[in-house]
């Protein structure tokens, strides 16, 4: 098998944990998440997402930094048969405790090539510095993607998508895919990344599909629904990347919810992923109200607060619905200048104004 890790440093909030994994005699919480992709006909991408608190780590004065080093540990069984272990070290370092921040996670992946079957994966996270560790159980069933009908991939969340030239550590078909194993849209940056793959789309020259949005509650309801998206086909096999706004959005529980059509033949696939959205304060864009210069005020308002650093990233996670003219206006503009372009850039998409919620 091949494998590659990755390791960094982000901060997303730490709300919930995976709930398909169960804990085992843990003193040390850490987060774990999946997502499979095709390789080929027999082979699946299996990416394993895994996600520490800094702070919950034992941090040791050193050469006159702190550091802190911990230990990741997975291992794969199919029935009682060892297939494969590994474990690798990483280290964090600070300056001062000052820098060691909650919300603050130590992520690292490890990605396996696996042929179909059913497995048993156990991971673990040991504190080299101090006594905290940390196991987890979770089946994985690998099913090989269809290699004629039309087919996603598992849906990935992420704190971060950016196109990049280079190959860093999280790396993905020309993209940076920051992964965010506690499934939770944080408040600070209230906006649903996500990237998946589709497979086995028709290829004939100007041809289109279409990739529909919506988000239902934990009752069922749908609560969000986007527009859908025609796109041109430039392949048999394509990336999809997407930011959605969750802002109007009540804390809890939801399902995201990704429909593909193929244009050409009416072939269509569709996937799921549950989610999570945490307030520590109620938004004020979700208890905006008509007319919209009052909504246009309530979300200027709700990002007064922010620098023009989260500003930046703000806009840089929402410009994949921008036009080419809005990001030749963006980049002119100073702090307090953004965050009115960034008010009214949300408001100018609300598709039913005449309701509480900004679709």
């Amino acid at each position: 098998m091949i494998t590659k890790l990755c390791f960094c440093l982000i901060s997303i909030s730490l709300f919930s944990a995976n709930l398909r994994a169960s804990v085992a005699d843990s003193t040390l919480s850490y987060l774990l998440d999946t997502a499979q992709f095709r390789i080929n006909d027999s082979l699946n991408l299996a990416e394993f997402y895994f996600g520490v608190p800094r702070a919950a780590l034992t941090f040791v004065a050193e050469d006159s930094v702190l550091r802190a080093d911990f230990e990741w540990r997975i291992e794969v069984f199919e029935g009682d048969n060892l297939l494969m272990s590994d474990s690798w070290k990483s280290t964090s370092y600070a300056n001062s405790k000052n820098e060691i921040l909650p919300g603050q996670t130590l992520l690292s992946q490890k990605s396996l090539q696996m042929k179909a079957g059913q497995y048993t994966i156990k991971t673990g996270l040991r504190d080299l510095r101090g006594t905290g560790r940390a196991e987890k159980e979770e089946q994985l069933l690998i099913e090989p993607f269809d290699s004629g009908d039309l087919v996603l991939s598992d849906i990935q969340m992420a704190s971060d998508v950016k196109r990049e030239k280079g190959r860093s550590r999280f790396h993905k078909n020309g993209y940076r895919v920051i992964p965010n194993p506690s499934e939770v849209c944080p408040e600070e940056r209230p906006l649903l990344m996500v990237y998946f793959e589709i497979y086995n789309l028709g290829h004939p020259a100007d041809t289109t599909y279409s990739v529909k949005y919506w988000v239902s509650n934990s009752s069922g309801e749908i609560v969000k629904t986007l527009p859908e998206k025609a796109r041109k086909i430039a392949g048999p096999s394509l990336v999809e990347v997407s930011g959605i706004n969750t802002i109007s959005l009540p804390a809890g529980a939801y399902v995201l919810h990704v429909e593909v059509r193929d244009n050409q033949n009416g072939a269509s696939s569709s996937r799921q992923r549950n989610f999570f959205v945490h307030r520590s304060r109620t938004p004020a864009a979700s208890v905006a109200v008509l007319p919209a210069d009052l909504a246009k005020q309530a979300l200027r308002n709700y990002y007064d607060s922010f620098t023009e650093k989260e500003i930046d990233d703000e806009f840089d996670a929402a410009k994949w619905i921008a036009d080419h003219e809005e990001l030749k206006i963006y980049e002119q503009l100073n702090s307090e200048q953004k965050k009115e372009f960034l008010a009214r850039y949300w408001v100018r998409r609300d598709q039913r104004p005449d309701t509480i919620v900004n679709e």
